[in-house]
């Protein structure tokens, strides 16, 4: 019997970051008995962008929200900047992302020209092929430049429908929805 890797996990995502559902996806669901890496970005100095995603176990959470204010690409016509927010909100099974490890991962996007909708859908596949989660939600909002702002969403949920639609009546996605202030 092999013992437990210290948590949290380090799994490269490496190249390609699109998922194949045939293969199994990039980096299936961590085994804490596996032979994995115990090289967490938690707790090192790291000054460059990594593509590595950390995981720990979910500690019983229903919901997890994760907004990146500060996010960063290149138009892929223009190689001018595109500057923006992520949202990731997603419906954890067994383990939880951990948010060091996503912000050097999406500090990848820095120096990539790449659409707003792939960015939307690489993102939400790369995380779910890692955590395996019951739904994640994806939204990227681009600032406006030149007067016109994009937002993509890209929703998986599980098993991945061929059109990637929410079934209506009886989706989780009312617990994605915030709470209004009164």
């Amino acid at each position: 019997m092999s013992e437990t890797p210290d948590l949290p996990l380090r799994l490269d995502i490496g190249e390609p970051l699109y998922a194949s559902p045939d293969a199994g996806g990039v980096n299936a669901v961590p085994d804490p008995a596996a032979d994995v890496s115990p090289k967490p970005v938690l707790g090192r100095e790291v000054r460059t962008p990594l593509k590595q995603l950390d995981v720990f176990p979910n500690p019983g959470v229903q919901v997890v929200v994760i907004e990146a204010m500060e996010f960063t690409s290149l138009c892929p016509v223009t190689g001018q900047p595109d500057m923006g927010t992520v949202s990731i909100q997603y419906i954890p099974k067994d383990w939880c992302l951990e948010s060091k490890s996503l912000k050097l991962y999406l500090w990848t996007f820095r120096e990539r020209g790449v659409f707003c909708e792939s960015l939307a859908q690489e993102i939400a596949a790369t995380i779910a092929n890692i955590l395996k989660p019951a739904e994640i939600q994806v939204t990227v909002q681009q600032n406006p430049r030149g007067g016109i702002g994009v937002r993509a969403l890209a929703r998986l949920t599980e098993p991945p429908p061929a059109d990637l639609a929410i079934p209506k009546g009886g989706s989780v996605r009312d617990l994605f929805r915030r709470p209004r202030h009164k």
